[in-house]
């Protein structure tokens, strides 16, 4: 299963993508997003896709999606 953040700003789109960890009974990913090529002055929108690798007889349960946005510190 993985993650693909889409993150839209200007003409142009950035994606993420993170492979989730199976076999866990809380998962947790996180993007740094200060390895990216975005202007954060420009971003217009964000959305997030989840990818299932063969969903045939599988059972998900999304109980709680947490997004949290921590600038860096000024060095």
């Amino acid at each position: 299963m993985f993650a693909r953040l889409n993150i839209k700003h200007g003409p142009n789109t950035e994606q993420l993508v993170l492979e989730l960890p199976l076999g866990q009974e809380d998962v947790m990913v996180e993007c740094d997003l200060g390895y990216s090529d975005i202007n954060e002055k420009r971003v217009e929108r964000m959305w997030l896709d989840l990818i299932f690798e063969g969903p045939e007889m599988n059972q998900i349960t999304m109980r709680d999606i947490t997004f949290c946005r921590y600038p860096r510190a000024e060095l």
